[in-house]
C-alpha cells in the first residue's frame, strides 16, 4: 500500500543546503528568444544573449536555507545586473537560466513581464536568484 511521503519543511531545508552544496558555484546567464521553459527545456532551447555590456555572471553568496512558511524551503543570492553598453541594442530578454560549474543546466525562468526590451545605456535588467524545494504533500 502506498502512502503520500510529507517532507517536513526542516527536511527541506536540510536538503536544499546540500543541494546548493553540491552544485558549488552557480553562473546565471540571460536568454533572448522567445522558449516558455518547461521541464524538458535543455540550453540549446536558449539563446543567451549578446548585447554590448553583457556577460553572465556568478551567483552568491546564498542565504541560509529557510522555511518558507508552508510546505519547502527557499534561499537567494544578491540582485544581479547588466546595463547594456550600446552595441548589440536594441535586444530583447525573456528570462534567465543557472548553469553548475560544468555547464549544465540547473534551472530556467521566463520574466512574466517579457519580452523585456534593453534598447538604451541609461536601462538596467536584473535578477535576485532565488531557489525554492516543497514537499509535494
Amino acid at each position: 500500500m502506498a502512502t503520500n511521503l510529507v517532507v517536513p519543511y526542516i527536511g527541506c531545508e536540510e536538503a536544499l543546503a546540500n543541494l546548493i552544496a553540491e552544485w558549488g558555484t552557480l553562473t546565471i546567464h540571460l536568454f533572448s528568444n522567445n522558449v516558455t521553459v518547461s521541464d524538458t527545456t535543455v540550453i540549446a532551447n536558449l539563446t543567451e544573449c549578446t548585447f554590448g555590456g553583457y556577460a553572465a555572471q556568478t551567483i552568491g553568496p546564498w542565504t541560509a536555507p529557510a522555511s518558507d512558511g508552508g510546505n519547502g524551503a527557499y534561499t537567494q543570492a544578491p540582485l544581479v545586473t547588466w546595463t547594456p553598453t550600446g552595441s548589440g541594442l536594441p535586444q530583447n530578454v525573456y528570462g534567465y537560466y543557472v548553469t553548475d560549474a560544468g555547464g549544465n543546466l540547473r534551472w530556467a525562468q521566463n520574466d512574466p513581464n517579457a519580452p523585456v526590451v534593453l534598447s538604451n545605456t541609461s536601462q538596467t535588467y536584473g535578477v535576485v536568484p532565488y531557489f525554492d524545494v516543497k514537499s509535494q504533500y
